[in-house]
């Protein structure tokens, strides 16, 4: 089973200065839902009903080296971490959730414009992600 958490708005996909496409679906499936469940109970129990606010307004995008994309959003003092990342289709899912409350101090003083939602993306891994996309949409 396959659910829908939200669709790609312009405004999402502008910040974000990828290839993506407006209307494109973020989905996770039931495998997804279970890994978390049991892999990450508590951060299950706590942030699970929070993905769909946390993907639309996170307070820092950060692409990985694997071409996903970690959405971070701090609540009550935690890093709550939703990765998504590409199928070779070009369908974006959400891998797993967890939390890190070591990191915040971190993240923080890395990114002075955190909390002021400037997104942040590392040159790099832009360009990988990019590929991925590109890959996808040509």
């Amino acid at each position: 089973m396959k659910k829908q958490i939200l669709k790609l708005t312009p405004k999402m996909v502008r910040n974000l200065e990828l290839p993506l496409i407006p209307g494109s679906p973020i989905i996770i499936g039931s495998a997804n839902i279970h890994h978390i469940q049991e892999r990450h109970p508590r951060d299950y129990r706590k942030y699970f009903k929070s993905m769909r606010s946390i993907l639309k307004n996170p307070d820092l995008v950060k692409p990985r080296e694997d071409g996903s994309l970690q959405f971070i959003r701090i609540i009550n003092g935690e890093e709550v971490i939703v990765v998504v990342r590409p199928t070779k289709k070009g369908v974006l899912f959400v891998r797993t959730m967890y939390s890190n409350k070591r990191r915040v101090a971190e993240t923080i003083s890395r990114n002075p414009s955190f909390y002021i939602g400037i997104f942040f993306v590392v040159e790099n891994a832009k360009e990988r992600i990019i590929n991925n996309f590109q890959c996808v949409l040509l």
